[in-house]
Protein backbone atom coordinates (compact mmCIF):
# COMPACT_ATOMS: atom_id res chain seq x y z
CA UNK A 1 0.00 0.00 0.00
CA UNK A 2 1.38 3.21 -0.91
CA UNK A 3 1.79 5.70 2.33
CA UNK A 4 2.42 9.67 2.31
CA UNK A 5 6.04 8.50 2.65
CA UNK A 6 6.33 7.03 -0.03
CA UNK A 7 5.27 9.85 -2.11
CA UNK A 8 6.99 12.43 0.07
CA UNK A 9 10.38 10.66 -0.88
CA UNK A 10 9.11 10.46 -4.54
CA UNK A 11 8.69 14.73 -4.55
CA UNK A 12 11.90 14.87 -2.59
CA UNK A 13 13.71 13.07 -5.68
CA UNK A 14 11.22 14.52 -8.54
CA UNK A 15 10.16 18.05 -7.42
CA UNK A 16 7.07 16.35 -8.47
CA UNK A 17 4.04 18.97 -7.42
CA UNK A 18 2.06 16.23 -8.58
CA UNK A 19 3.74 13.78 -5.70
CA UNK A 20 3.13 16.67 -3.11
CA UNK A 21 -0.31 17.12 -3.57
CA UNK A 22 -1.01 12.67 -2.97
CA UNK A 23 1.34 13.04 -0.35
CA UNK A 24 -0.58 15.69 1.43
CA UNK A 25 -4.12 13.83 0.62
CA UNK A 26 -2.78 10.66 2.35
CA UNK A 27 -1.55 12.57 5.38
CA UNK A 28 -5.10 14.18 5.73
CA UNK A 29 -6.47 10.70 5.21
CA UNK A 30 -4.70 9.52 7.69
CA UNK A 31 -5.09 12.09 9.85
CA UNK A 32 -8.59 11.63 9.73
CA UNK A 33 -8.37 7.92 10.25
CA UNK A 34 -6.97 8.07 13.37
Amino acid sequence: MLTADFFWKLFEATGSITAYLLYKHYRTVKAIMN
